[in-house]
C-alpha cells in the first residue's frame, strides 16, 4: 500500500500551489512520465493482469492486417497486432496502452487551472484501478474525456471521432455520443433526466451479456459479497462535488464559463445513471469510470469558491482528504486491492526469475 500513498501525496503537493501555465505543463509532464513507468511496465499487477496476458498469446495474429477491423472492438486487436508484428513483448502492450490512457488523462486534465492536482485525484480509481487493470475501458475512457475537451471546444465532428474511436476499444463508449446534440445548446435538468429513460437501457443492451461476465471475472471474484457496497462508494464519491457545485454554482457560471455546460450536464448525468444502483451494480461500476473524470474536475474546480477569502487556499485541501481517505480506506479493506495490486513491481527492478 505505501508505493501508491507515497505516489498520491506527492502528487497533491505538487498539484496543489496555484503556477505559471508553463510550469504548471513542466511538472504535469514529468509526473506523467513517471506515471507512465509505473503503470507502463508493471509485472504481476493488477487484477486483468493474467487475462490479457492469455489473450496476447494465445490469439493468432498471423492473418492480413484487415481481418482484425471486422472484430468486435477491433482496436485492442490491432493493437495486439502491431506489437505482436514488431516481435515485441506483452509489457510493449502494457506500455503502450499506458501511453495511449495517459495523454488523454493529461489533456483532459488541462481544462482545470490546477492539471497536476486533477491528476492526482484520477490516482486512486481512474489510474490505479482502471487504468492498471481495465485496459480496454481506461482507454475508451480516456477517447471520451478528450471527446469532452472538444464538447468544451464546440467541436462537434472532434467529438463524434473521438467517441467513435474510443468504442473501438470499448463499445460502452457509444453511450456518450447522442451529447453531440448538446454542444452549445441550453438543457433543463427536466430533459437530461428523461434522457436517462434511453441511457440506462442502453447501458444494458451495449454491455449486454458481458454484465454477467463482468459480474464474475472482476466483480465477484474480487470484491465478494461487498461488490454492491464498492460500487456505491464510488457512486457517493462522485456526487460529492456536486454538492460543493450547487453551493458555488453562480460563481461558477461566471468565472469558468468554457466548463461550466460541461459540468452542469454531468451533475444531472450522474443522477441519471442511480437507477443502476438498484438493478446492476456491476453496470453502475462501468458507468462510473465515465462519470468520475468530470466530477473530479468539479471537485478540483469548485473547491477554492466554497470558502472566502484566505480560507478559499485551505479548501482546495478537501478534495484531496476525500480521494485520500478512499484510497486509504480501499487498501485496508479491499481483498481487490491486497491481491492483485500488493506488493507492486516493475519490469525496470526484476530479475529474469521474477524476484525484485
Amino acid at each position: 500500500m505505501l508505493p501508491y500513498v507515497l505516489i498520491y501525496l506527492l502528487l497533491c503537493l505538487s498539484g496543489a500551489p496555484r503556477m505559471t501555465k508553463g510550469a504548471s505543463a513542466f511538472i504535469v509532464f514529468f509526473w506523467g512520465f513517471f506515471l507512465l513507468l509505473f503503470m507502463g511496465t508493471r509485472y504481476w499487477v493488477g487484477c486483468d493482469y493474467f487475462g490479457y496476458l492469455s489473450r496476447f498469446n494465445n490469439i493468432d495474429y498471423e492473418g492480413p492486417f484487415f481481418s482484425y477491423l471486422f472484430r468486435e472492438e477491433p482496436s485492442f486487436h490491432l493493437l495486439n497486432y502491431f506489437v505482436h508484428s514488431f516481435d515485441l513483448g506483452y509489457v510493449w502492450l502494457i506500455f503502450v496502452s499506458s501511453l495511449i490512457i495517459l495523454i488523454c488523462y493529461i489533456r483532459f486534465s488541462f481544462l482545470s487551472a490546477r492539471p497536476l492536482l486533477v491528476l492526482a485525484l484520477f490516482f486512486p480509481v481512474m489510474i490505479v484501478q482502471l487504468g492498471m487493470s481495465g485496459l480496454r475501458q481506461a482507454i475508451a475512457a480516456g477517447f471520451v474525456m478528450m471527446a469532452l475537451t472538444s464538447f468544451t471546444a464546440m467541436g462537434r465532428v472532434s467529438f463524434v471521432v473521438l467517441i467513435l474511436l474510443g468504442s473501438t476499444f470499448h463499445k460502452s463508449a457509444i453511450i456518450f455520443l447522442p451529447l453531440v446534440f448538446l454542444i452549445g445548446k441550453e438543457f433543463s435538468g427536466l430533459k437530461l433526466l428523461l434522457m436517462s429513460f434511453v441511457l440506462l437501457p442502453l447501458v444494458g443492451f451495449l454491455l449486454g451479456d458481458r454484465l454477467d461476465v463482468y459480474q464474475d471475472r472482476y466483480v465477484d471474484q474480487i470484491y465478494g459479497q461487498s461488490s454492491s457496497g464498492g460500487a456505491l462508494i464510488r457512486y457517493v464519491l462522485i456526487l460529492i462535488p456536486y454538492a460543493f457545485f450547487l453551493y458555488v454554482r453562480d460563481s461558477v457560471k461566471h468565472e469558468l464559463s468554457r466548463i461550466y455546460p460541461l459540468m452542469n450536464l454531468f451533475m444531472f448525468l450522474t443522477i441519471a445513471v442511480f437507477p443502476l444502483a438498484i438493478f446492476s451494480t456491476t453496470a453502475l461500476h462501468r458507468m462510473i469510470y465515465y462519470l468520475m473524470p468530470v466530477s473530479i474536475l468539479v471537485f478540483v474546480s469548485c473547491a477554492p469558491y466554497f470558502l472566502k477569502s484566505n480560507l478559499a487556499r485551505v479548501s482546495i485541501l478537501m478534495p484531496v482528504l476525500v480521494y485520500g481517505v478512499y484510497l486509504v480506506g480501499w487498501f485496508g479493506s479491499s481483498r481487490h486491492a491486497d491481491s492483485c495490486y500488493v506488493p507492486y513491481k516493475s519490469e525496470l527492478f526484476i530479475d529474469e526469475s521474477g524476484r525484485l
